[in-house]
């Protein structure tokens, strides 16, 4: 999930923080380990992954305090207003990328420090993740899991296993929401939220053309609009729109519940929407199927949860953090979590019997450099990105009113080419 904000403010801000009183988590009386985290891992299957790290964290002396929030945007929002402030977390759970990277450069984190733990890191993490927590040669973040967001989860009762739908010829899969609307059953559960909207567009653009994709989103460049490639993905994307249904609350665990039941054949979705299906007792080519994109060269759109370090002061919180880095970064451990979480581990690949047919289509693709994307996350420009965000979101919505989906698809393209050329859209520097 992308969230837009100002880092510069955020900077400004942080220059008052000797004005403001400070706060922080209640202080111990017994001289142990403290570690608050700040998080959103609030669905039922993130919460019981944490309590991995927690009861682990409690176990070897540690005390621990609970800072969650429902939704993404609220932890951030808090979070960077204590940075701001002068009171942080002791850690802050946020997705690996760009804007850890002004955080370290505003100096409101610390990078990780100590000669064993950086020398552990290095000889363990892959390099895609390591890359993608290091600035100016440093490991800015400790990197907790490795998920991938572009996946689409289906029902098996509504989609058979080996139907023709799984490649990237999307317009057999926009066919089958036709079939399925007969009998009033969505294709797609796609929660009314801009970042989901999001995560759908670019699982469907990655499916038809890895190249185009890193064209637009890696390299910036405005002529990727003019590829045909990027006008298929738009006129799949909307067409969609006509097949599908935000269920309940709109959360993206409410639309992965819509698929365990039945209610609608498909969502796109990160991999954390497997720790919700293993929540609710379905399994993996039984229940529920899971697919890199509906295509027949998959990509893998990293999405990596890490931690952030707070600027602690206190004793206590500093050996807190020394404390959850190790475990953390402990294999079994982590493996635990991540089994849990949905994700795969950077620390430990599971045993052959241990890997399932979502997990291992990740480690059947990790190592190749040309299919692993750099998360969303890290592209740079953040200001036209949440234009270019925005505006997929508003072609969402106006293709569900309209049936001229190639004049609505025309008119996009042309305001992307304008958002980028306003913006004059800088190279992102991402090796690729």
């Amino acid at each position: 999930m992308t969230y837009f904000i100002s880092l510069k403010a955020l900077f400004f801000t942080a220059l008052l923080a000797s004005s403001v009183a400070i706060f922080g988590p209640a202080q111990s009386n017994d001289n142990k380990p403290q570690a608050e985290i700040l998080h959103w891992w609030s669905s039922a299957a993130e919460s019981a992954a944490l309590d991995v790290f927690v009861d682990t964290f409690k176990a070897r002396g540690g005390h621990y305090y609970n800072s969650s929030k429902d939704d993404q945007v609220s932890n951030r929002e808090e979070a960077i207003e204590r940075m701001g402030k002068g009171y942080p977390s002791t850690l802050t759970q946020w997705n690996a990328g760009a804007d850890v990277f002004e955080f370290y450069e505003f100096g409101l984190v610390d990078a990780i420090s100590g000669p064993s733990l950086i020398t552990k890191l290095k000889k363990t993490l892959p390099e895609s993740v390591l890359d993608a927590v290091t600035h100016q040669d440093n490991i800015v973040a400790m990197p907790v899991n490795i998920h991938s967001e572009n996946w689409m989860w289906h029902s098996t009762e509504l989609i058979q296993p080996g139907n023709e739908v799984f490649t990237k010829d999307w317009k057999k899969f926009v066919a089958l929401g036709e079939v399925l609307a007969k009998n009033n059953i969505p294709l797609v559960a796609v929660g009314d939220q801009s970042w989901q909207v999001r995560i759908l567009f670019t699982s469907i653009f990655l499916g038809i053309s890895r190249d185009a994709y890193k064209d637009f989103y890696l390299s910036t460049d405005i002529s990727a609009v003019d590829r045909p490639e990027f006008a298929d993905a738009l006129t799949a994307f909307s067409h969609l729109a006509r097949y599908s249904k935000s269920f309940g609350d709109g959360n993206w665990n409410t639309q992965v519940r819509a698929v365990a039941e039945n209610q609608a054949a498909s969502t796109f979705m990160g991999d954390w929407a497997k720790g919700e299906f293993q929540f609710l007792g379905k399994l993996p080519g039984r229940d529920y199927g899971c697919s890199l994109t509906a295509s027949d060269n998959p990509s893998l759109l990293l999405v990596i949860d890490s931690f952030i370090l707070g600027k602690v002061t206190t004793e206590e919180e500093k050996r807190g953090q020394a404390l959850m880095l190790d475990v953390v970064s402990d294999p079994e451990v982590n493996l635990q979590f991540n089994t849990l979480k949905g994700s795969v581990s950077p620390y430990k690949k599971p045993s052959a019997d241990e890997l399932d047919i979502c997990n291992s289509q990740v480690y059947s693709i990790l190592n190749n450099k040309d299919a692993v994307i750099p998360p969303y996350a890290s592209i740079g420009a953040r200001r036209p990105m949440h234009a270019l965000d925005t505006q997929i979101y508003t072609l969402w919505k106006e293709s569900q009113q309209t049936t001229d989906i190639n004049a609505l698809v025309s008119d996009t393209l042309e305001k992307f080419r304008k958002i980028m050329a306003e913006h004059e859209v800088p190279v992102a520097s991402i090796d690729e």
